[in-house]
């Protein structure tokens, strides 16, 4: 009988040893495959644009047509992604902001967007468009107000954020060139948060 008992206590303890090396393996294996994840906060680079206003009073110039205000382009119920373009920018570096910022807000369904355009000649932003075959709204914002300009052109890249109908900065974004997938996160996180929910 005794032998008996030693035998099932040796089984039990085999058991109970495996499933916890299991369980550690299992552990391992998902922290390793969340650390290759971008997180949420790890997304935004730049929370010194986060809740900065931009007046509504700003005046937005197309390349063709009449300049209108940014209180007449964002309605009460809307929000928008902007993808601001700095001339200053690596050429690269705006390739594939334009390119990710067009493709993936056409995927997610995200329809109010538009680019602001910043130390561009007007000839010269027309060629970049015409290229790359850009049909999103472009306009070369004036008089905007110190802190956010300065904060925008402090970056080096070109940056994405939201504006909602109060006119505030959230979720600023720095696509990088070589980091597509961050950016297709990044735009999914976007999509659900501010324009699948009802936030529109």
């Amino acid at each position: 009988m005794s032998n008996r008992i030693g035998f099932y206590i040796v089984v039990g303890l085999n058991l109970f040893l495996i499933t916890v090396f299991g369980l550690y393996l299992y552990r391992i294996r998902m922290q390793a495959q969340y650390s290759s994840q971008p997180s949420y906060r790890d997304l935004f680079f730049h929370y010194s644009l986060e809740d900065l206003k931009l007046s509504q009073d700003i005046v937005l110039s197309p390349l063709s047509g009449e300049s209108l205000t940014m209180e007449t382009l964002v309605a009460d119920e809307y929000t928008y992604a902007v993808l601001w373009i700095n001339a200053r920018s690596c050429q690269s570096c705006t390739d594939e902001a334009l390119t990710a910022f067009t493709e993936l807000t056409t995927k997610n369904g995200i329809n109010n967007r538009i680019i602001l355009a910043s130390f561009y000649m007007p000839r010269e932003l027309s060629l970049i468009l015409k290229e790359r075959k850009i049909d999103i709204p472009v306009y070369v914002p004036e008089a905007i107000p110190i802190n956010v300009f300065e904060a925008l052109n402090k970056i080096s890249n070109p940056v994405i954020f939201i504006l909602d109908s109060h006119f505030i900065i959230k979720s600023a974004f720095i696509p990088l060139k070589d980091d597509r997938q961050r950016s297709i996160v990044y735009f999914q996180v976007i999509a659900d948060r501010y324009f699948n929910s009802g936030h529109l």
